[in-house]
């Protein structure tokens, strides 16, 4: 695994490059082993991929949301959004998959929290 889980400034823990990533390529694959009964989904730690939904696994538990991503999910990997550098936190837009997602405050120059 390329990814370390330490303290993240963004909230909690946090998955951070163990090496450099460039645009497009894979980060991870996401573990969709854990299926759960989506009448009485928890709320954290719960993905929706094609209607389904999966208690989510680490590493990918970790990557924590930006206003401005360095990764996205496709096909069931995080893909790179742009070049990371070693160190940097991995981070997905929680918008694009839970429209019910505010924002809490992620430090990005562009988050929509900012006062």
């Amino acid at each position: 695994m390329s990814l370390a889980i330490r303290k993240s400034n963004i909230e909690g823990k946090g998955a951070f490059a163990l090496s450099d990533f460039k645009k497009g390529e894979l980060i991870l694959k996401l573990n969709l082993s854990h299926l759960i009964d989506n009448k009485k989904p928890r709320k954290k730690y719960v993905g929706i991929i094609n209607g389904k939904y999966y208690l989510i696994q680490p590493p990918e538990r970790y990557v924590n949301h930006s206003c401005s991503p360095n990764a996205y999910i496709k096909n069931s990997h995080y893909i790179a959004k742009r070049n990371i550098k070693k160190g940097e936190e991995i981070t997905e837009d929680y918008t694009k998959m839970d429209k019910n997602f505010s924002c809490k405050g992620c430090n990005a120059k562009n988050c929509i929290n900012i006062s």
